[in-house]
């Protein structure tokens, strides 16, 4: 069965997701058990994973950027992604908007760009 970009991508998002209400010390196991023997899906899994922790990640992948879920076009100024605080749009692509967002957990100072992708 060949399935397309986008199931397979809704297959990574759905472990990933379920992967996050797990204790972090049993993930890799899960995700290992989920991917049905897939390597190349279970290191993006895992490379997901470790990129959300290294974030500051939050339990609620579905609250990173609005309290609601998913945001339009220039809803996402003010939220919060992990220790980021979105600022202005600063730019409009084909595939997402990019704001400006400076790190808001008093760890360091640092800018950096964030795109969030349309739906």
């Amino acid at each position: 069965m060949n399935e397309s970009h986008s199931e397979r991508w809704a297959r990574i998002e759905s472990i990933f997701v379920a992967a996050l209400q797990r204790d972090p010390e049993q993930r890799a196991a899960w995700v290992r058990a989920s991917s049905g023997g897939d390597g190349a899906m279970e290191r993006e899994v895992l490379a997901l994973l470790e990129g959300h922790d290294s974030a500051g990640g939050d339990a609620h992948p579905d609250r990173l950027l609005t309290p609601g879920g998913r945001t339009t076009s220039g809803e996402a100024t003010g939220a919060r992604v992990g220790p980021w605080a979105i600022g202005e749009l600063i730019g409009r692509g084909g595939m997402g908007d990019v704001y400006r967002a400076q790190r808001a957990d008093a760890q360091y100072e640092q800018q950096v760009a964030i795109k969030v992708m349309r739906p």
